[in-house]
């Protein structure tokens, strides 16, 4: 599978956890996007990444390929389940297209998507600093480091 992180699966500790045989493709956006914080997390006691569309905006992250081992782990993490009942998943998997660096031509991956569920929390420093870190242990834009450190966030 290749996929799209932009959330907290831009830790390389947290990625490594979760999917141990994962490989690093490179960065990309995920253009006419924004980033958003549509739903609570109970683990993590604070509001979570997710996409919505916005014509003009773009979302970054990073592309990995994940192992046929590692789907259902990451599934699990990200609150998705493919046979389960789909008013269950906190995520719904979803096809982007995403472009990278120097790239002419967009690319297809699976993203997981937030099931916005009417949270009006905020996300915690902690969550945030994951996001910061993980952008910039990948090489993200400057611009969009800058962006995550001014999201409004508590705790």
């Amino acid at each position: 599978m290749i996929y799209f992180a932009y959330g907290s699966n831009l830790d390389p500790g947290q990625m490594f956890e979760r999917c141990p045989s994962h490989s690093t493709i490179g960065i990309a956006r995920l253009p006419n996007h924004r980033l958003t914080f549509p739903r609570y997390s109970p683990v993590r006691r604070c509001a979570t990444a997710g996409v919505e569309a916005c014509e003009g905006e773009n979302v970054w992250g990073v592309l990995y390929r994940i192992g046929e081992d590692d789907i259902p782990i990451l599934h699990f993490h990200e609150g998705y389940d493919p046979y389960g009942p789909e008013e269950e998943n906190r995520h719904v998997l979803g096809k982007v297209q995403v472009i990278r660096p120097g790239a002419r031509v967009a690319q297809t991956a699976e993203a997981y998507l937030a099931v916005a569920d009417g949270t009006d929390a905020l996300p915690s420093r902690a969550y945030m600093q994951l996001l910061i870190e993980g952008a910039k242990f990948h090489g993200l834009p400057r611009s969009w480091i800058t962006w995550l450190e001014v999201v409004r966030a508590v705790g």
